[in-house]
């Protein structure tokens, strides 16, 4: 009876920081839940698909961004929101690192891949500072399970996608997202569960995580898993064994159910396959190829324009699954997408997410610690950070972090 009494207390607050949100800032908050609730059907177009297996990521822009946008944009004067100085100046600086790029290019791809890139930093922009002003209005904790709440959405989403999918497609993922992606943001929630020992969202979290059938994303959530085993000191050894052995035992069952239903398209053949893990999943040739092109000379200083490098994949292609051609539509890389697309002035967006996960890490500022090296890490191997509602929901994820690192800085101000 107690443990029921403490998840009905849990659920009570949970739904209380939701309400809390919605009180602060309605619009903003409910066009992110709408945003973030999208069918695939409704932002993916036959010509924008055609354009992101072109010259660069479309842009998918439609009415959920002016939605989104707009309201963000009412709320700055019907609910005081406001953003600090030094983080208007930080997105000014990557506004002006965008259009540099563009002008080194030399437009050359025509105004289209401009617009997408705008509509890409826009979308950061808004969302990013939206999250950064509502920690500050009702503090980290509510602002995290506002994400938990949007994530959950993802979730459910996932499940009516595969249930449309399976025996087809058997990983799970989010509609207008990638199997990578959702199991990036789901290891986020875990992550924030594991510290505020929310046990059920955990091993949900871990499920979905696991039914993913990422192993780029598996494997981060356990190295990071082991960073809080001997850094998070108000985790107890206790709790940190068991949900390992608890990780341990929802693979094993899901590996073998898995195994025993047949299902046509299921991925066991290259979950062992060794030339894939040797191969980082083709990825060693694309960088390889990352590589001659830049030794080639044909990258501009400055890149070759924001968000436009599937224009240098063109002539790139690999034997991907099941021995077939396969067209890359990026470079599976945030380091190599940014640096060929902004040239060296990305260097200043690297050294502030370096910085932070520095600073986070020193201070034990925690979650924020941890996902800003889950966002790094993951995007260096398996960039997903471009399509609409990925690009939104990290966004938030990374506002949440940021802006509880302003709270942690701050406090340990004070106390100095």
């Amino acid at each position: 009876m107690k443990k029921y009494g403490v998840v009905n207390q849990l659920l009570a607050n949970f739904i209380k920081d939701i309400r809390k949100c919605i009180c602060s800032a309605p619009l903003p908050v409910l066009s992110m839940f709408i945003y973030i609730a999208l069918r695939s059907s409704l932002i993916f177009s036959l010509e924008g698909l055609v354009d992101e297996q072109k010259d660069w990521h479309a842009a998918y822009l439609g009415w959920y961004d002016f939605l989104l946008i707009g309201s963000i944009a009412i709320s700055f004067f019907i609910n005081g929101f406001r953003i600090r100085i030094e983080y208007f100046i930080f997105i000014l600086v990557i506004f002006v690192i965008l259009l540099i790029s563009f002008i080194s290019s030399g437009f050359n791809l025509g105004t289209k891949p401009i617009i997408a890139g705008f509509v890409y930093f826009f979308r950061f922009a808004f969302a990013f500072s939206f999250t950064l002003w509502l920690v500050q209005r009702i503090g980290v904790n509510a602002t995290e399970n506002f994400v938990i709440a949007l994530i959950t959405i993802l979730e459910i989403s996932a499940l009516f996608v595969l249930s449309l999918r399976i025996g087809t497609f058997n990983r799970m993922y989010s509609s207008g997202m990638s199997a990578a992606s959702f199991s990036q943001i789901v290891s986020i929630v875990g992550l924030i569960a594991l510290i505020r020992n929310y046990k059920i969202i955990l091993l949900i979290s871990i499920f979905f995580l696991l039914m993913s059938f990422s192993r780029t994303s598996i494997l981060l959530f356990l190295f990071l898993f082991f960073i809080s085993f001997f850094y998070i000191k108000n985790i107890k050894v206790w709790s940190k064994v068991k949900y390992f052995t608890i990780i341990i035992i929802i693979g094993l069952n899901i590996f073998f159910a898995m195994l025993f239903l047949d299902f046509s398209d299921f991925p066991f053949e290259r979950l062992l396959n060794t030339e894939e893990y040797t191969s980082l999943n083709d990825r060693t040739d694309i960088w390889f190829y990352a590589k001659n092109l830049l030794l080639s000379g044909h990258i501009p200083l400055f890149g070759v324009g924001f968000n436009v490098t599937p224009s240098l994949l063109g002539n790139f292609s690999f034997q991907g699954f099941q021995n077939s051609s396969s067209y890359a539509v990026s470079f599976h890389s945030i380091i190599i997408e940014y640096a060929f697309g902004l040239g060296v002035l990305s260097v200043f967006i690297f050294y502030c997410l370096c910085r932070r996960i520095w600073q986070t890490f020193k201070n034990r500022c925690y979650p924020a610690f941890l996902i800003f090296i889950l966002f790094l890490l993951s995007q260096s191997i398996d960039f997903t950070f471009y399509r609409p509602k990925e690009v939104v929901i990290w966004s938030i994820i990374l506002g949440l972090a940021e802006g509880q690192w302003r709270l942690c800085n701050r406090k340990q101000f004070l106390t100095t």
